[in-house]
């Protein structure tokens, strides 16, 4: 287990933020189209980012 802690990974890893609320309705996002100002920052995450309308998780 520790030597496989210590080796170095070359290949470059990506950055995910995965975002779940249980309680917030995509249509009162302003990155889906609403159109009062409800949610700033996650627009501003929104648009450098991938969004997803639909997604499955087993």
């Amino acid at each position: 287990m520790l030597g496989t802690a210590c080796t170095q990974d070359s290949s470059p890893r990506p950055n995910i933020l995965l975002i779940s609320i249980d309680s917030l309705r995509a249509d009162h996002l302003g990155s889906y189209g609403y159109a009062r100002n409800t949610s700033p920052n996650i627009d501003a995450l929104a648009s450098e980012g991938a969004r997803f309308v639909t997604a499955i998780a087993p």
